[in-house]
């Protein structure tokens, strides 16, 4: 860290500060030393910044400042001999894009590669082996050797401006703020194929070939899946936000000040300046021009047809392609139809940042304090604003894979050695990643009102009621950052799709089981041609009001203390609430009739009533006194300190789940792959805690939902774990030796109380079938109330039963000598 000041004169005077990380390059072990070691480079960050100031008069003062940050985001390449695959024995390993590790010249990536010095990356190509799976009958899998999807760098600008007047009672303030933003990544969001490849060797009952093991699946060169990206993609992602501001901060009298200004924004898109991501727009797609997919088909006339006959079958003609390709179900026709139906490619029609947002946007705020009593011990304050929000990346990388950039080919049930031999190959149905076209600022009412006062014993408290409402936001995951996985498919078979005669699959014996005998899942879809279409949304909202205390009093006589709370009144939003889609024969698309049932069953976003953190010191009485007696005890007993912290509140929030081990997956259940139905509750569940480990919760109460359910079974969040209640004690001494050194003396006990609190629990109720729904498999207890004794371990417990607790208490000893 460097700064310099300068005072250039009584009127201007400028800052300048660098901060830096710079750390060195060299190689780590990886999970197998000597297989996957890894190398960094360029692993250092830099953040520069100016501000210069400048006083036009005594009540006008003008500022300015620059700031820039430039962080290699590199995660470190495998870095062995070994990550090139023709260093032993696999140059020739059969893909179904060859050329796909070709690096363009142009990209940040290529420059990063050879400065690395990688063993796998030879005359601008990546020949790093694929990613293999093996299946579920092989444990500790070897690891992959696996090209980062964050070998990045990001670089930001931020510059500001701004001018204050001082007019009598009023200080009156405008600015302007300008963020520039570009991020190198290349296409690689989770859930998106690499581009050098995923091959499946492991054991599938579909696969015809298949031996039953996946290390002997590998040597005979048998496949369940292959599936590769069609080339290397790298994206220059940059964004501009422009905001001004206007405010005044006016104290009307000695006991009451107002703020109040608007904040003006101009949010633009995160984009890629090469224009390679595409959107989708349903009013654009027609199904006269959707490809054709292959259709399943027996070569055999016998029903249900024999695994090893399945094929698939031409629609056009209904010609065979011959043994061996049951893969090829769902895939498309090669040389038919359109295969960017209702796909724009950014640029080409539409904005070049392949989505839009609103030019303006106006953030109103206001503010207030009034001293009530003048003399500064009992003061009421508020405020409340308009907030806008700029979505992560994360919502956009995934788009620079779409088509026509990006192209994903699956083989399913084949061999190396066809692949090789330039056997069958094929275009899936892409994968979209789409941000909504035209799209509505992530926006957040925020507002406060509250009382500050002074109290007795050098102490002071603070009640506030705080609340905000967030609309046009965005759903998100369990991580709290909405993810590919957790966005909106906007290519899913509605509701009771596959229970459609239309969607059997011919080479299947009737069933009475709903769905049973549905075609694939692409064979399904609304857009035909078209695989998941996820599309990050601003659609969803939230609802979030608490009451916020906070006591603190100064450390005065011997001792300090402190106390947060906060008690939240409700917390709720459509965010936990699928979005069940009706597909129109136009293309469009509209909500389903349960949509405003299902969002108000699900509202609960999970509210933690009470959360409480306190805290004290106490430091000890000092013993004085002239006698050597009292003067002995003195220096045993004086400069102790006893210090602790305590941490409550409710518990967190749950629910239970159910598990069907046949004829219960979503396709059976709501008649749609993408759609959930819920666990049934028939009864009290409980509170979702309990003292007896092995029943937190009433599982009576619960049995698995029916056929033809549309996801409504029950609410979210019903349960509640157990509360917290721990307190952690310290206590220390320091003892002067003189010369400026000293010996400090500590001891932790955590948890002190050794409080027993189960924070983890099997939720999931296992059934057989929804034949039977309330016919459990994972029983805790046997049918005479007895324990089963199979599940008295946490990693084999039952439906109900607690798996994991809170740390109990532990200490720890602490010696410090200072000089």
């Amino acid at each position: 860290m460097v700064r310099v000041d300068y005072q250039a004169s009584g009127k201007f005077r400028v800052s300048g500060k660098l901060a830096a990380q710079i750390a060195t390059s060299k190689p780590m072990p990886g999970t197998l030393p000597g297989f996957n070691d890894f190398y960094q480079k360029l692993n250092s960050r830099y953040a520069p910044s100016v501000t210069g100031v400048y006083s036009l008069s005594t009540t006008t003062i003008l500022e300015t400042s620059w700031g820039m940050n430039y962080d290699n985001q590199l995660n470190p390449l495998v870095n062995n001999d070994v990550t090139n695959r023709c260093n032993y024995g696999l140059c020739d390993f059969p893909l179904l894009f060859p050329k796909a590790g070709v690096v363009p010249t142009d990209t940040w990536d290529y420059g990063i590669i050879k400065k690395t010095g990688s063993p796998f990356f030879v005359n601008g190509e990546v020949l790093l082996p694929p990613d293999f799976a093996w299946g579920s009958r092989i444990a500790n899998q070897p690891p992959n050797l696996e090209y980062r999807n964050n070998i990045d760098f990001v670089r930001t600008h931020d510059v500001a401006g701004s001018v204050t007047k001082l007019m009598g009672r009023h200080t009156a303030k405008a600015g302007i703020q300008w963020d520039h933003m570009l991020k190198v990544q290349i296409y690689g969001a989770s859930g998106s194929i690499p581009f050098q490849g995923i091959v499946n060797f492991g054991n599938d009952s579909n696969n015809p070939l298949d031996t039953g093991f996946g290390y002997a699946n590998a040597a005979l060169g048998i496949f369940s899946s292959f599936s590769q990206q069609a080339k290397f993609i790298e994206g220059h992602w940059i964004y501009d936000s422009i905001e001004g501001y206007i405010q005044d901060n006016w104290k009307l009298s000695d006991r009451l000040t107002l703020d109040y200004g608007v904040r003006i924004t101009n949010q633009g898109p995160n984009y890629d300046t090469k224009q390679q991501p595409s959107n989708f727009f349903p009013n654009k797609w027609q199904a006269s021009q959707a490809p054709l997919l292959y259709l399943p088909g027996c070569s055999a006339a016998t029903l249900p047809c024999p695994v090893a006959n399945r094929i698939a079958v031409d629609p056009r003609t209904g010609t065979s392609l011959g043994t061996s390709t049951s893969g090829l179900v769902g895939t498309i026709v090669p040389n038919t139809g359109a295969l960017l139906n209702g796909i724009i490619q950014a640029g080409n029609g539409i904005a070049k940042t392949n989505y839009t947002f609103p030019g303006i946007a106006f953030g109103p705020r206001f503010g207030f304090a009034y001293d009530v009593t003048g003399a500064q011990k009992f003061v009421i304050r508020g405020a409340g604003g308009l907030f806008f929000d700029r979505p992560s990346g994360q919502y956009q990388f995934a788009q620079a894979g779409n088509p026509p950039t990006g192209q994903v080919s699956t083989v399913q049930y084949s061999t190396l050695q066809s692949i090789a031999a330039g056997g069958l190959s094929t275009v899936t149905p892409p994968l979209l990643s789409v941000f909504n076209y035209d799209s509505k600022l992530p926006s957040n009412w925020m507002w406060n009102a509250g009382v500050q006062m002074a109290l007795p014993w050098s102490s002071s408290l603070d009640v506030s009621y705080v609340g905000t409402h967030g609309y046009n936001i965005l759903a998100y995951g369990a991580s709290g950052l909405m993810t590919v996985e957790s966005a909106v498919d906007l290519n899913a078979p509605d509701l009771g799709a596959a229970y459609l005669q239309r969607n059997q699959d011919p080479t299947l014996a009737a069933s009475t089981i709903p769905g049973a005998t549905a075609v694939k899942t692409d064979l399904l879809r609304p857009y035909r041609g078209i695989g998941i279409i996820y599309s990050s949304w601003p659609r969803f909202w939230t609802q979030y009001d608490s009451i916020q205390t906070s006591y603190n009093r100064r450390f005065a006589r011997g001792w300090q203390a402190g106390l947060n709370w906060t008690w939240s009144l409700r917390s709720i939003g459509n965010t936990n609430s699928p979005l069940h889609f009706i597909h129109n024969a136009d293309g469009s698309i509209s909500d389903d009739p349960h949509q405003p049932a299902l969002d108000k069953l699900l509202s609960n976003t999970g509210n933690r009533p009470h959360v409480i953190k306190a805290n004290f010191v106490w430091q000890f009485p000092k013993v004085g006194g002239a006698s050597a007696g009292m003067k002995s005890l003195g220096a045993v007993v004086n400069d102790w300190q006893l210090s602790g912290v305590f941490t409550g509140g409710s518990g967190v929030p749950y629910d239970a789940r159910y598990s069907y081990q046949s004829n219960g997956s979503n396709v059976n259940l709501t008649g749609s792959p993408n759609y959930l139905a819920r666990i049934v509750v028939n009864g009290d569940p409980g509170s979702g805690c309990s003292s007896n480990q092995y029943k937190q919760f009433n599982t009576a109460a619960y049995s698995g939902p029916a056929y033809n359910s549309v996801g409504g079974e029950s609410g979210a969040n019903l349960l509640r774990g157990c509360s917290l209640h721990i307190m952690d004690l310290a206590v220390s001494r320091s003892l002067a030796l003189g010369g400026g050194r000293s010996l400090q003396v500590r001891v932790d006990v955590f948890n002190a109380f050794n409080a027993l609190i189960y924070n983890a629990v099997q939720v999931t109720e296992q059934l057989n079938s929804p034949a039977t729904p309330t016919t459990v498999t994972n029983n805790q207890y046997l049918a005479d109330g007895t324990l089963n004794p199979a599940r008295l371990q946490p990693q084999t417990a039952g439906f109900g039963a607690a798996t994991g607790a809170q740390p109990l208490r532990t200490a720890q000893l602490q010696l410090r000598f200072q000089f």
